[in-house]
């Protein structure tokens, strides 16, 4: 197991850690949308990377569409500023605007810090009612509805057991990584 998913802790104690932080969450009609409504958005662009310029401090740095040994697909943030960021009224989705993911009222991002969100099946309670797919995109939507951040990416720029991920953290352009969940990428 990677030294950063041992280093999985709760929200209130990512405040004084730079790691990943997890919450609660659940869909209640099984639908994969927990909350709100459509506010729109596309993912846009050409798949293979296309990334828009970052609105705001937290970012979209990280997705694993392929995990090995059958297990969950995620996507990480990473937040850019020197203060905490609190993630209420945010959403993810992929290329599907049909799959939401709401983050709950309590849902903070660390200063410098990372937060990662598990695709059906993850092993924390932070877990997406959907799963990215090998052509697919990652799109991160501010409490406004806007689009804050994204990437997409083609079949084959992150086959199993690489990643899809900024190199450098939260600034770099996408590029296939070796996957470092919940901590900074590695250069490919």
């Amino acid at each position: 197991m990677r030294a950063g998913l041992a280093r999985t802790m709760t929200v209130a104690a990512a405040v004084a850690v730079a790691a990943v932080a997890t919450v609660s969450v659940a869909c209640s009609d099984g639908s994969g949308t927990t909350g709100g409504g459509d506010t729109g958005g596309d993912a846009g662009g050409d798949a293979g990377g296309d990334a828009i310029e970052p609105t705001g401090s937290v970012r979209v740095n990280e997705v694993v569409n392929k995990a090995p040994d059958n297990q969950a697909d995620w996507v990480e943030l990473y937040n850019t500023a020197d203060t905490e960021t609190a993630l209420a009224g945010w959403f993810i989705r992929d290329q599907n605007d049909g799959h939401r993911f709401d983050f709950p009222g309590t849902a903070k991002i660390p200063a410098k810090g990372f937060l990662v969100i598990y695709g059906k099946g993850g092993p924390t309670d932070l877990v997406m009612d959907f799963a990215f797919k090998s052509g697919d995109a990652a799109r991160l939507f501010d409490a406004d509805g806007k689009l804050a951040d994204q990437t997409d990416w083609n079949d084959g720029d992150a086959p199993e057991g690489t990643s899809w991920g900024r190199y450098p953290d939260g600034t770099g352009a996408f590029v296939k990584l070796v996957p470092t969940l919940g901590s900074a990428n590695s250069a490919p």
